[in-house]
């Protein structure tokens, strides 16, 4: 039963909960939570879900409109680039010290491939299921780097998610990451023989296919239009 978890475990499943929510479009930009609706979805007290939300508000995924009102976090275009930045910023920090940890993380490079193979199996519709294995497989890369703060900056970040919200709101069809799916396997490749130029080198094309599309909406858009963070 849930009353038995630690005080901790229950913000954590609280947290988690409202972030899988989010990226879903349950809650979606702009939705008013409230705690107690929260609390009794999950048949916990209020206490853990606040303390959850006041996590959220401080990563961003929330905000607060008045004292007493948190609302999802509103993102427009502009916005989502400056996020991407952050992804490929860190991404390409982490090449060394992926190459050097891989060795020592067999469990997370088997776990990798396993998702590289899923990923061709994917078909054209399946946004959700897309973001759950694009998601998996960018934290475990970046997971290689052995370092904790940069693992929860990235997981903070939630850049990956962002990218299939993106895809979806905007009825962009799957097929356009068609090319980004076959990299996961060559980035682990490249990975594993150390590589570290080429790697990067693989990192920006796989991220380029992202900016194409934002610079695509950009153009089509004035830059106001609101997404999901």
């Amino acid at each position: 039963m849930k009353e038995l978890f630690s005080e901790e475990s229950l913000v954590s499943l609280a947290k988690n909960e409202i972030q899988a929510r989010i990226r879903s479009g349950t809650y979606p930009p702009g939705f008013k939570l409230s705690t107690l609706d929260i609390a009794n979805s999950l048949n916990i007290s209020r206490t853990p879900v606040i303390s959850a939300i006041n996590q959220l508000v401080a990563e961003g995924f929330l905000e607060k409109t008045s004292p007493r009102t948190i609302v999802v976090t509103q993102l427009r275009l502009s916005q989502i680039r400056e996020i991407l930045q952050v992804r490929e910023m860190i991404e390409l920090y982490t090449v060394d010290l992926i190459i050097k940890n891989l060795p020592f993380r067999p469990q997370i490079v088997n776990e990798l491939e396993v998702l590289t193979k899923k990923m061709t199996t994917l078909t054209h519709s399946d946004y959700a299921l897309s973001n759950e294995y694009e998601t998996k497989f960018h934290t475990g890369f970046v997971s290689l780097c052995c370092n904790s703060r940069i693992i929860k900056q990235y997981e903070s970040n939630w850049s990956v998610g962002i990218v299939f919200l993106l895809f979806a709101r905007s009825q962009i069809p799957l097929y356009r990451m068609d090319e980004s799916n076959s990299q996961h396997e060559k980035m682990l490749q490249l990975a594993k023989s150390g590589n570290a130029d080429e790697l990067r080198d693989e990192i920006r094309k796989h991220l380029k296919i992202v900016n194409d599309t934002l610079d695509w909406l950009l153009n089509h858009d004035d830059g106001n239009e609101v997404f999901v963070r």
